[in-house]
């Protein structure tokens, strides 16, 4: 073994092309000017070691950046969801910045996808504006769920096995049933209506779920009345239960359009 390899120090870690390099290097411990060369090598290798720890280091940053990003569009979707933030309020980027110790990179990344989520408006380089809602908006929004709804749960029923979709939908029910009094009971009503559209076998039908169900989110939390809105909400899901059972789309789609009737009611009362 040459005197280089052997004094190498334990703690750098060669990589292969590293070890090559090294063994080409090699150099018998008698030639004279051997302690030049060991400097150089020396040199290459602590060179090429703070390469590859420099470039897994920006990886690891990124995945960190990327992190940061996604926790702070959590944060910011739940506040705004729940009515923490209110409708017509600012986003400002720089506040956003001080508050979670970050850049503008992630606070833009998640205002961008807010903006996906149409939860935003009026962005700018100094940051955003949460969305107004009023009466007409709302019942757009119940329009388009229904109409987007009954188409995949007709697309379901053309697809898919029956016994698969109830048993899923059935599985959300209990857990709507067991979860009445928490906030876990949106989540649950999300992932009933969620079934049609996973086993619609249409991508187009889940991206429009994906889009106008945050948006219907933020309606039901602000609006809903936990004290009598959610058992009848779930009376409603086994409702369309029962016609889809019957596999008559016609029955499915008069108790989805029920379902979400109701639901225009009570934002009548609220947003007149």
């Amino acid at each position: 073994m040459s005197y280089i390899r052997r004094n190498i120090p334990h703690y750098i870690r060669i990589s292969p092309p590293v070890k090559r390099l090294v063994r080409n290097f090699s150099i018998d411990s008698t030639r004279p000017g051997r302690k030049f060369t060991v400097v150089i090598c020396f040199g290459l290798c602590y060179i090429l070691y703070s390469v590859q720890t420099t470039a897994k280091e920006k990886s690891l940053m990124h995945l960190v950046k990327k992190t940061y990003s996604h926790q702070i569009y959590d944060i910011l979707r739940d506040e705004i969801l729940t009515g923490k933030v209110g409708c017509g309020e600012k986003l400002v980027g720089r506040e956003l910045q001080e508050r979670f110790g970050v850049s503008s990179t992630p606070i833009r990344d998640a205002i961008n996808r807010l903006n996906q989520d149409g939860l935003i408006t009026d962005i700018t380089k100094v940051g955003a504006r949460v969305i107004t809602i009023d009466l007409k908006y709302a019942l757009e929004l119940n329009e388009i769920i229904i109409i987007i709804t009954c188409g995949a749960a007709r697309l379901a029923m053309e697809k898919a096995s029956p016994d698969a979709v109830l048993r899923e939908a059935e599985r959300w029910i209990e857990m709507q049933r067991a979860n009445a009094g928490a906030d876990e009971y949106f989540l649950y009503d999300y992932k009933f209506h969620k079934v049609f559209f996973d086993f619609s076998g249409n991508e187009k039908f889940q991206d429009l779920y994906q889009q106008y169900s945050a948006l219907y989110l933020m309606l039901s939390r602000r609006y809903h009345r936990p004290d009598i809105s959610r058992v009848a909400c779930i009376r409603e899901h086994e409702a369309i239960l029962t016609a889809y059972k019957k596999q008559s789309f016609a029955d499915v789609a008069n108790s989805i359009s029920a379902h979400y009737n109701e639901a225009a009611e009570v934002l009548k009362k609220v947003l007149r």
